[in-house]
């Protein structure tokens, strides 16, 4: 009998440390995307943003930086509000990352900033996401 509560212990022991490392794993991932991505829109952070320039960098491959800075942004937060003012954060991130997400990385640097840093395979290709 004691052998088949020492096995049941065992068990249950091993189960629960499994679920542990789980959960540590899984907190591991969440606090990394933490400092890798923007708390409004999602994207990636400038924090991100610069490692992965400073990588691109030593690559052998040709990039598309483009920068964006909403004209007069200020006036929308001032004029209907600040949740308001996110909202058409939210638009803009939406609509940068469904042009350029899929060919590299777009992140907000911080207030009304983007940043995506894409590979370019074709020229022509580029120049119509960007129209």
């Amino acid at each position: 009998m004691e052998n088949v509560l020492l096995c049941t212990f065992v068990i249950g022991i091993g189960a629960v440390f499994e679920k542990l490392h789980c959960d540590i794993w899984k907190r591991n991932i969440e606090l990394e995307n933490l400092n890798n991505q923007d708390p409004l829109t999602h994207l990636y952070n400038r924090s991100y943003a610069e490692k992965y320039y400073e990588n691109m960098l030593n690559e052998n491959r040709l990039y598309a930086v483009l920068y964006y800075d909403l004209d007069n942004f200020k006036k929308v937060n001032d004029t209907f509000g600040h949740d308001c003012g996110d909202e058409v954060l939210l638009m803009v991130s939406d609509s940068i990352d469904e042009v350029f997400g899929e060919a590299g990385i777009v992140a907000r640097l911080g207030g009304d900033e983007f940043l995506a840093i894409i590979e370019v395979l074709n020229i022509q290709s580029l120049i119509e996401k960007v129209h």
